[in-house]
């Protein structure tokens, strides 16, 4: 129960962490893109300029390594939470069958 409860924390956290840095490079990279419109560069430009600024988007993790650690553990952490309590629930907690419903009862105001 523990042992896949790590696995399953291991491999979500991965992909969460990996699904994250693609989705945050692929809208870095298309940012500029963005700027081309006449309207959207109004309305983005002074909420996303700063994510211009800085190192290439593929060289960019390798800059920040704590962070993605960070992100990582903290991921990891959540998940296995998540996974070790859902175990504890399907295997302790009772749960009680809910009789079907009386047919011929009508609820009337």
């Amino acid at each position: 129960m523990v042992i896949m409860s790590f696995l399953v924390s291991i491999v979500n956290a991965t992909l969460a962490l990996v699904g994250g840095m693609f989705f945050f490079g692929l809208t870095r990279m298309l940012l500029p893109f963005f700027y081309s419109i006449p309207l959207l560069s109004i309305i983005f430009r002074p909420l996303t300029a700063h994510f211009l600024k800085g190192s290439w988007t593929v060289s960019l993790p390798f800059h920040h390594v704590n962070l993605v650690a960070r992100s990582f553990i903290l991921s990891f952490s959540t998940v296995l939470v998540w996974e070790l309590t859902d175990n504890l629930f399907d295997r302790v907690i009772i749960e009680v069958s809910v009789d079907p419903p009386l047919r011929g009862i009508v609820f009337t105001l």
